[in-house]
C-alpha cells in the first residue's frame, strides 16, 4: 500500500543525498519539459514554411520576458519564505506568503497584459516589426500574453510554492502536463488540415495548456499542501512584501540582464558573418542541458536548506549544502569532459569549413565554463533559501551588465572573432570566486557553528 507523502520526513530525516535527489530530479525533469515544449512549438510552426510565422514567434518572445520577471519576483521570494516558515512551524506565515505570491501574480500579470492591449503599437516600434510579421506577432501576443500571460505566470508561481512545501513531483507535473497537452493541441490548432490557425494556434495551445497546468497546481496547492486561497488571511503589511520581493527580485532581474547581454554579444558576433552567429547559437543551446541539471539541483535544495534554516537544524542544513556541492560539481565535471570530447570527435569527422571551426571553438569555450556557472547557481540558490536577496541581485547585475559585457568587449578586441567564445567562461570564473567567498561569509554569519 502506498504511504502518504510526509514532507517532514523529507526535510528532517531522509538521508541527505536521497533528499537532495528526491527534490532535484523532478526540477531537472521540469526544465527538460520546457525544452520539449519549445521544440514542439518550433517544429509545427516551422512546418508552415513561413518566414513571417517564425519571425512572429521571435518578436513575440520578447513580450514574454515580463511574464518571466513576474514569476521569479513572486515565485522565488515566496518559496524561500514558505520553506523557512514551515521550518519554524509557522504555518500561518507560510499560508500568507503563498497568498501574497498568488494574488500578487494575478494582479501584476493582468496589469502587464493590459500594457499590450493599449500599447501594442509602441511595442512594435520598439522591436521594429511591420507588415505580415507584425500582424502574426499581434495574434501570437493576444493569445500568449494578453489572454495567457496570467495563467502562465500563475502556473509557475504555484510550482515554486509546491516545491517549497516539498511537493517536487507535483511541481514537475505542472510542467509535464502542459508539455504533453501542447504536443496534442499544437498540430490540431496550427496545421492546415485541421483548424489552420497558423502561428496563432501555437499561442492558443500555449495558453490553454498553461490554464490546464494552473488548474492542476491550484488543486494540489489547496488539497495536498494545506495552503489557502482565503484572501482574508493575507493581512497585507509592508513586512511581508519586504520578506518576499527583495528575495525574488534577483531572479526577475537576471532575466532582463540576460536579454541585454545576449543582444550585445549577438551584435558583436554579427559583424563576423552568419557562421559565427550560428555557431554561438548552437553552442548555447547544447550547453543548456547541463545548465538545466545544475539549475534543478540549485532549486531543488532551496526548500531543504530554507526549512532546516528556519528550524535551526544547522548541522543538517550545512550537510545538505556540502552534499549538494559535491553532487553538482561531480555531475558538471562529467558533463564538461563528455561535452568537449563528443563535440571535438563529431567535428573531426565534418568538412573543415569555417562554420565547424567556429562551432568547435564556441563549444570548447562554453563547456569549459559549465562547472563555474553551475557552482554560481548553487551558491546563489543557498543564499536565496536563507532569504538573502541583496547578494544574488548584486551578482546578477555584475555578472551580465558589468563583467560579461566587459569581457566580450576586451576579448573581442584582443582575439577578434573567437575571443567572445570565452567571455562567459571568464566571467563565471570571477563570479564563482566572488559567490563562494560571499557564501562562506554568509554561512559563518547566519549559521551558528557547532
Amino acid at each position: 500500500m502506498k504511504q502518504p507523502f510526509d514532507k517532514t520526513y523529507v526535510f528532517e530525516k531522509m538521508p541527505l543525498r536521497e533528499a537532495i535527489i528526491s527534490q532535484s530530479v523532478p526540477c531537472i525533469m521540469a526544465f527538460v519539459s520546457i525544452i520539449l515544449f519549445n521544440l514542439t512549438d518550433l517544429f509545427f510552426v516551422t512546418s508552415l514554411n513561413s518566414a513571417a510565422a517564425l519571425a512572429a514567434v521571435g518578436f513575440a518572445s520578447s513580450a514574454l520576458i515580463g511574464v518571466n520577471f513576474v514569476t521569479n519576483l513572486f515565485g522565488g521570494g515566496s518559496a524561500s519564505l514558505i520553506s523557512r516558515s514551515e521550518g519554524k512551524k509557522d504555518h500561518l506565515m507560510a499560508v500568507r506568503a503563498g497568498l501574497f505570491a498568488v494574488y500578487g501574480t494575478v494582479a501584476i500579470s493582468i496589469l502587464y497584459s493590459l500594457l499590450f492591449v493599449f500599447g501594442i503599437d509602441i511595442y512594435f516600434d520598439i522591436v521594429s516589426v511591420s507588415g505580415e510579421a507584425a500582424a502574426l506577432t499581434e495574434e501570437y501576443i493576444f493569445y500568449a500574453v494578453i489572454l495567457g500571460g496570467m495563467p502562465s505566470a500563475l502556473r509557475i508561481v504555484f510550482s515554486f510554492c509546491l516545491r517549497a512545501e516539498g511537493f517536487a513531483k507535483e511541481a514537475r507535473n505542472s510542467n509535464i502536463i502542459p508539455c504533453i497537452l501542447n504536443f496534442i493541441l499544437d498540430p490540431l490548432f496550427i496545421m492546415p488540415q485541421f483548424l489552420d490557425m497558423g502561428v496563432a494556434g501555437a499561442a492558443l495551445s500555449t495558453c490553454l495548456t498553461n490554464v490546464a497546468g494552473c488548474i492542476y497546481c491550484a488543486w494540489v496547492y489547496k488539497t495536498k499542501c494545506g495552503l489557502s486561497f482565503d484572501i482574508r488571511l493575507l493581512h497585507f503589511d509592508f513586512g511581508l512584501a519586504k520578506a518576499i520581493i527583495p528575495v525574488g527580485l534577483p531572479g526577475g532581474c537576471q532575466t532582463l540582464f540576460n536579454v541585454v547581454c545576449t543582444s550585445y554579444i549577438y551584435r558583436v558576433a554579427a559583424q563576423y558573418g552568419n557562421e559565427v552567429a550560428a555557431a554561438m547559437g548552437i553552442a548555447s543551446q547544447l550547453t543548456m542541458l547541463p545548465q538545466y541539471i545544475s539549475m534543478g539541483i540549485s532549486q531543488g535544495i532551496v526548500p531543504l536548506v530554507g526549512y532546516n534554516f528556519g528550524a535551526k537544524n544547522f548541522e543538517r542544513m550545512r550537510a545538505i549544502v556540502k552534499n549538494a556541492f559535491i553532487i553538482d560539481a561531480s555531475a558538471m565535471a562529467v558533463c564538461t569532459v563528455l561535452g568537449i570530447v563528443i563535440a571535438n570527435v563529431y567535428i573531426a569527422f565534418q568538412e573543415p569549413t569555417e562554420y565547424y571551426h567556429c562551432l568547435q571553438i564556441f563549444l570548447n569555450g562554453s563547456f569549459i565554463g559549465i562547472l563555474f556557472v553551475t557552482l554560481d547557481f548553487l551558491g546563489i540558490g543557498v543564499m536565496t533559501a536563507l532569504g538573502k536577496g541583496k547578494w544574488p541581485l548584486t551578482f546578477a547585475f555584475f555578472r551580465k551588465i558589468v563583467l560579461e559585457i566587459a569581457f566580450i568587449f576586451f576579448l573581442n578586441y584582443l582575439f577578434p572573432k573567437y575571443g567572445i567564445a570565452f567571455s562567459q567562461t571568464a566571467t563565471e570564473i570571477v563570479m564563482c570566486a566572488a559567490v563562494l567567498f560571499t557564501l562562506r561569509n554568509v554561512m559563518v554569519k547566519e549559521v551558528p557553528q557547532r
